[in-house]
């Protein structure tokens, strides 16, 4: 069984399926949509703007000045399912997936959705292996342009990653796991209890609400979240079994709210979260070993964070509240415990 059905006003698209595939494509404005399915079961849907919000460039997709605009999905293997759903203005995703059951999910809408790359798309999702989960969602800009990256690689098997990105500017948002079962609860359950310290995900005051006045998001925690001007974060996890969270906000509009988080992971069954509200925060995580909790929570602005661990069973906790404090944990060995309050 093949079923493809496209629904094109000034489009340049492409769908090719294989087997017993589904490609279903609907543009509007001036957009390049593609589909290419080999295998069997696999289902593919693009949906870029809407009638009476049209999509389009500024020129032609093959203008030589313009960045290449749409939405691609490329599967190859069995039974996977890719979804992206894009609206208004200039678009960009990209979803690339090799193996089997892999399910990924994007959903832009950002008013400007793109990287300073003009090679690379906006969004991009990429999986190797099977039986993995990423979700990718832009809510709405209210700064001069919106998301700037959102990247998710994964390869291995019953890999779990969720990035909400609410709007802002020149964002970066990283996901890298190799592995297996990272985010994965049903393997390893999040916990950070052993620090003594509140957790820095539901600590801090959460605006997941449309910039235009829709919906709120649902479905905490996200695996990263971020909703400022110029922020950044960067995962890179290597291993089975790790829970790793990262959570940016920033306080007040009109300052940068220029956040870092950085986080290098290698090892397994590891617990790790970052959360940062306010103004030009930093939290920078190296961690080696296994079963060790990590965890930093900065509220106000001009904190620092840092954190090297190598070793099994360590334990560091940071909770900052207040301006201008530095904290630096450095452990070599096992079972070390660190914990450091900073309120002014």
């Amino acid at each position: 069984m093949k079923k493809v059905s496209l629904f094109l006003g000034m489009v340049l698209a492409a769908s090719f399926a294989m087997a017993q595939n589904t490609a279903t494509v609907n543009q509007f404005g001036s957009n390049i949509g593609q589909v290419l399915q080999t295998g069997s079961d696999n289902g593919a849907t693009i949906q870029q703007g809407f009638s009476g919000a049209a999509v389009s460039n500024s020129h032609a997709p093959a203008y030589a000045g313009d960045w290449i605009e749409g939405s691609y999905i490329k599967q190859i293997g069995s039974t996977n399912t890719a979804t992206v759903t894009v609206r208004t203005s200039a678009n960009g995703t990209s979803i690339n997936q090799e193996g089997d059951l892999n399910t990924a999910t994007q959903d832009v809408g950002s008013t400007f959705e793109r990287t300073t790359d003009l090679t690379k798309m906006g969004l991009d999702i990429d999986q190797i292996g099977n039986s993995n989960l990423a979700t990718q969602k832009t809510i709405s800009s209210f700064g001069s342009y919106g998301i700037q990256g959102m990247t998710i690689k994964q390869t291995g098997m019953d890999n779990l990653a969720d990035q909400v990105s609410i709007g802002g500017m020149a964002q970066t948002q990283q996901i890298k796991q190799v592995g297996n079962n990272n985010n994965n609860s049903t393997v390893n359950a999040f916990n950070i209890s052993t620090t003594t310290l509140a957790n820095p995900l539901t600590a801090l005051a959460y605006t997941f609400s449309r910039a235009n006045g829709g919906a709120a998001v649902v479905g905490l925690p996200m695996t990263q979240y971020s909703n400022q001007r110029f922020g950044s974060a960067i995962m890179n996890v290597t291993g089975d079994d790790n829970n790793t969270y990262q959570f940016q906000e920033y306080s007040v509009w009109s300052t940068s709210g220029d956040n870092d988080e950085i986080l290098n992971l290698t090892g397994s069954r590891n617990n790790v979260a970052q959360g940062q509200l306010g103004e030009k925060n930093y939290s920078n995580i190296t961690l080696t070993g296994d079963e060790n909790v990590v965890s930093t929570s900065q509220l106000g602005d001009l904190n620092s964070a840092d954190v090297d661990v190598i070793g099994s069973y360590n334990v560091v906790g940071i909770d900052q509240t207040g301006n201008s404090q530095t904290a630096t944990v450095n452990q070599n060995g096992n079972a070390n415990f660190a914990k450091v309050v900073q309120h002014y």
